[in-house]
């Protein structure tokens, strides 16, 4: 039915009752109340600054002071191959043991990125001396992205790199015509374990 009514759609969130072959869990989501939106401005990173709040605005500039200063580079790293997956994979298990969190197996969110395919399913990382300190994997469906997935570690806490890549994320996907980047409940007073 799904795919007659439009072939695009990819992933469909669903609450079923029942097993059958053709459902699979993919994902696990937290409920929440607020989000946070970053505006990408169409990849105009002034315009950007200037549409957030002056909070955001002074956090955006000391990342880029800090991640800057210690020689951070950020990327699109969607084409990575699955030998090279388990540098992710590591990180976010860092991260789920610094912040109590669980983890799946490293091969579900491989073949979450299988299943969703590339222009879908986009990882972005931060990197200082070409060691990976954050990573987000975004979420895109025809204008609209959200910040799905993401792993940090205690050096880009230092230098503000998640910061700075969830910002520079809004402006490289707004350069391609899409909308806010939903960081999905980051400052939601329900979830608060979503940073």
């Amino acid at each position: 039915y799904v795919t007659a009514e439009d072939p695009e759609i990819v992933f469909i969130r669903l609450h079923s009752w029942y097993v059958h072959p053709f459902l699979r869990t993919p994902i696990r989501v937290l409920g929440y109340d607020r989000t946070a939106l970053i505006n990408g401005a169409r990849g105009n990173r002034q315009a950007a600054l200037d549409a957030m709040p002056s909070a955001g605005r002074k956090l955006v500039r000391r990342s880029q002071t800090l991640f800057g200063e210690a020689g951070g580079v950020i990327a699109e790293e969607t084409g990575l191959t699955q030998e090279e997956f388990p540098e992710y994979y590591k990180l976010l298990e860092a991260t789920a043991l610094r912040d109590c969190v669980t983890t799946h197996e490293e091969n579900y969110y491989w073949q979450l990125r299988v299943q969703l395919g590339t222009e879908n399913a986009r990882r972005f990382g931060a990197r200082i001396d070409g060691d990976l300190v954050c990573w987000d994997l975004v979420i895109a469906y025809r204008k609209n992205v959200w910040a799905f997935f993401g792993a940090s570690s205690d050096s880009s806490r230092q230098t503000k790199a998640t910061v700075l890549l969830d910002f520079e994320v809004a402006c490289m996907l707004a350069e391609e015509g899409m909308c806010d980047l939903d960081l999905m409940g980051v400052h939601s007073p329900m979830v608060p374990s979503l940073y």
